[in-house]
């Protein structure tokens, strides 16, 4: 089964009806071998959500592996977290007490003025991802570029 995203009207939010239908979706799916949720990273209430009802990071970091042996990647370069310069900062702290109120606090004293917000389960996640990298023989790192020395052709 896979999850694309889905938008709930406002008027419709925070009363469990989308916890409801992901419930309603996994009764009826619920024979498939692969679940799959996707959403983009800035949708700091939909990752919260999907985190609390068991969708975690370590079946995507899976998914996300896999996929790319299968698209042929040679190499991926992966961040367990992401970075909070001070103006990133300040935006990403107001996000949580709009969305849930009390979460900035937590978010702040976790990670005040840091420059690199690690994720919850960054040493397992990278674990998984390091495992899965070396099961498909995908480099997680580049070789440092070496240009060859410049050439000049002679002028006749």
């Amino acid at each position: 089964m896979t999850i694309t995203p889905f938008r709930m009207h406002p008027g419709c939010q925070n009363r469990g009806i989308g916890t409801q239908l992901l419930r309603a979706m996994e009764t009826h799916f619920g024979a498939v071998q692969r679940d799959e949720l996707f959403t983009s990273e800035r949708s700091t209430r939909n990752l919260y959500q999907y985190q609390k009802l068991g969708y975690h990071n370590a079946e995507n970091m899976t998914a996300i592996v896999t996929h790319a042996h299968e698209c042929g990647a040679s190499y991926i370069l992966a961040s367990f977290g992401m970075t909070l310069r001070d103006r990133q900062r300040a935006y990403y702290y107001t996000q949580p007490d709009r969305l849930f109120p009390g979460l900035r606090k937590q978010y702040e004293q976790r990670f005040g003025a840091r420059y690199f917000a690690a994720a919850n389960d960054a040493h397992r996640l990278k674990q998984i991802f390091h495992e899965q990298c070396d099961r498909y023989g995908i480099a997680t790192r580049m070789s440092v570029y070496e240009a060859d020395a410049p050439f000049q052709p002679a002028l006749l």
